[in-house]
């Protein structure tokens, strides 16, 4: 699976927490090839509207971003709304 695709699918579990036009802001990013970008924006605007995640979401942004080697202090984050 591609990682825009991953990045797709990770985003696709927010709909109806997470306002739509956030996550098409987020998902723009991929378009321009910029997917750590589109990520971190995703998971920015996650933690900002302290949107309830699961743990099996945030392992999932976890391995997203192992995939594309980044360190994203926001993924951290991220556990603070495991619910």
């Amino acid at each position: 699976m591609s990682r825009a695709k991953s990045i797709e699918d990770f985003a696709n579990n927010f709909k109806g927490r997470l306002d739509q036009s956030l996550i098409d802001q987020a998902l723009n990013y991929l378009q321009y090839n910029e997917e750590p970008l589109a990520f971190e924006i995703l998971c920015e605007f996650l933690f900002e509207n302290s949107v309830p995640i699961t743990k099996g979401e945030c392992d999932l942004a976890n391995m997203i971003a192992k995939g594309m080697c980044i360190e994203c202090n926001v993924v951290n984050r991220l556990q603070e709304l495991i619910k």
